[in-house]
């Protein structure tokens, strides 16, 4: 039987720790999974590795399961030396590290930029001219502070999730968006939410306007808790009060809707300041094999280069679950 050669390419990302499918559409759009490709430019095999980077890998690139692997190896230390960003890791990849230094990102090549678009599914390079701002981070009241010292507590996820993002910038299908393989329950409601914010991964930062404004806001502030409220009002849903993450935790304690439960669909409360106030937050996807999976406006932290990304975490302090449904 002839091998399955995507299947041993997801295999290998997996062992990895990179996004088995965007390594599929990777090798996809580097060789169609043919072990005996060959470019013109001189890349061979089903990885398509120059013979100079091949033998900086220690990998004979015409032994497709080393190459699927030296690959997948490489994207995995790409993104993480790129603080996640899988963008930057196939320009990386595509162009050479050496390009990604020079332009600060994904370098102004029309093949690297055709690439990235083609394995990511979204139109641009993912970089914005916007100045950097940080996200929410308002000065918490004496109650916030108290409402993040509960949660804090009483999260399941606490103590564990503080290490880096392993992963970000999912390529999800149609019908993967609400994976049944995440934890559930969910309602309808909240797949329908889900449904909505997998629908804008990989839209750029310069395109959030649409997210500010339904939030009410006016201007290019950070838009994480704007993308929530989108989502719900995408949905008919009266959206929780996002905008601002610590009232959020407010609104939440004093709703009764905080939850130890990250079930597809309920919101995550992130603490990227490390002060005890939630600053971040995005919408739960579930958790599956141990790890968290969201989808997020604004989760670079900043606005500049940020986009919208479904993720698979075990990174940040989770202060809490909100389950804004009912």
């Amino acid at each position: 039987m002839p091998t399955n050669w995507e299947q041993v390419a997801r295999q290998a990302a997996r062992d990895a720790g990179f996004d088995e499918d965007v390594f599929a559409a990777q090798i996809r759009a580097e060789s169609g999974f043919n072990p005996h490709a060959r470019s013109g430019a001189g890349a061979q095999g089903i990885a398509q590795i120059m013979p100079a980077t091949a033998k900086g890998w220690g990998v004979d690139p015409n032994d497709p399961r080393a190459s699927l692997n030296a690959a997948a190896r490489a994207m995995a230390k790409y993104t993480n030396s790129y603080g996640g960003n899988v963008r930057k890791a196939l320009a990386a990849y595509n162009a050479g590290p050496g390009a990604v230094a020079k332009y600060g990102g994904v370098p102004p090549y029309a093949e690297t930029q055709n690439y990235i678009k083609k394995i990511m599914g979204s139109a641009g390079s993912g970089t914005s001219s916007v100045a950097p701002q940080a996200d929410y981070s308002p000065p918490a009241s004496s109650g916030e502070a108290q409402a993040a010292a509960f949660v804090m507590k009483n999260s399941p996820l606490y103590d564990s999730v503080m290490s880096k993002y392993a992963g970000e910038d999912t390529v999800t299908s149609a019908a993967k968006q609400v994976d049944p393989g995440f934890s559930g329950p969910s309602s309808p409601n909240a797949q329908g939410v889900i449904r909505s914010a997998m629908s804008q991964v990989g839209r750029a930062a310069d395109e959030a306007m649409q997210y500010i404004k339904a939030a009410g806001g006016t201007g290019s502030e950070p838009w994480c808790g704007d993308f929530v409220v989108w989502a719900f009002k995408k949905n008919g849903l009266k959206p929780p009060p996002a905008r601002s993450v610590p009232n959020l935790l407010a609104w939440a304690r004093q709703n009764g809707k905080l939850t130890k439960n990250p079930a597809a669909g309920n919101l995550v409360m992130f603490d990227w300041n490390g002060d005890g106030v939630p600053d971040h937050v995005g919408i739960s996807r579930g958790m599956k094999n141990g790890r968290l999976n969201t989808v997020e406006g604004n989760p670079s932290g900043a606005r500049s280069g940020s986009q919208v990304a479904a993720k698979t975490r075990d990174t940040g302090t989770i202060l809490g679950y909100v389950n804004p449904y009912g």
